[in-house]
């Protein structure tokens, strides 16, 4: 079944199964989250990719992993697909957080950031390599390649991780912002439970920071610009119903997030 044009824009709707868009068929499994027998998408997030100037082919698919939210592609060079994969537990689960990440991915599509970070780290690899090839035997240069290009790639990752944050934040509503940062406390709150054995110990931190990654900015930081965003438009957080809220995320991440 092909996916269903949403009117005149064409952008395409939410969700379908990528192990069938990988034989170029698709399923819609829209009707899990609206009635309307088109399974068309929400007005607000429909509204939203027609104000952003997002390429009109963007396709919403359903994930088959962990993961929350990810995406692939450009707006720049629309040859290849660009998709955004949702797990639809998650959409369930909390569908403020889910828009505020998605929003978040709208952002790296938007501004083609998966050809210029490895672009940039390309850059700086040759970069490294050519001057240092004056200076050093060839191991030597080897090591200070890689190293150049894993430390351009970290920073410049991170760069753009705050950018994509600054973006859903200034794009979503107050409610999408709450839901976001429900998100980030929930995975804080998942991995401080998580550390019940030696190797999680020392992968996450007694704050509930990954310390393997390095491409994204801390969780805190990152919960701490939308609480500066919140409180700037005098949005009061209820502590408590928050609370019971980040908890029930936090247990859907740790037992329900990896679909059927």
């Amino acid at each position: 079944m092909s996916i269903t044009p949403l009117s005149i824009v064409q952008f395409f709707i939410p969700f379908t199964c990528i192990a069938d868009a990988c034989r170029n068929t698709h399923i819609n499994i829209s009707s899990e989250y609206t009635n309307n027998p088109n399974n068309i998408i929400e007005p607000d997030l429909q509204s939203f990719l027609q104000k952003v100037s997002i390429r009109k082919d963007l396709i919403f698919m359903k994930g088959f992993d962990p993961k929350l939210c990810m995406s692939m592609g450009t707006n720049f060079f629309t040859k290849g697909r660009a998709v955004i994969f949702v797990n639809p537990k998650f959409h369930n689960a909390d569908k403020e957080a889910c828009y505020w990440l998605i929003k978040h991915e709208i952002s790296h599509i938007k501004n083609n950031d998966y050809f210029t970070m490895p672009l940039v780290t390309a850059l700086c690899s040759l970069a490294a390599t050519i001057f240092s090839a004056f200076l050093m035997p060839v191991i030597p240069v080897l090591l200070v390649t890689i190293s150049v290009g894993y430390i351009a790639k970290t920073i410049f990752s991170q760069y753009r991780e705050r950018k994509a944050d600054d973006f859903a934040i200034d794009n979503s509503s107050n409610e999408e912002l709450k839901g976001g940062r429900r998100i980030l406390k929930a995975m804080i709150e998942t991995n401080l439970k998580a550390r019940n054995t030696l190797w999680r110990k020392i992968a996450f931190s007694s704050t509930g920071e990954c310390r393997l990654d390095f491409a994204h900015p801390s969780l805190k930081s990152r919960v701490k610009k939308i609480e500066n965003r919140l409180q700037q438009q005098n949005i009061e957080i209820d502590t408590l119903e928050q609370s019971a809220k980040i908890g029930n995320l936090s247990k859907w991440i740790e037992n329900d997030s990896h679909p059927d």
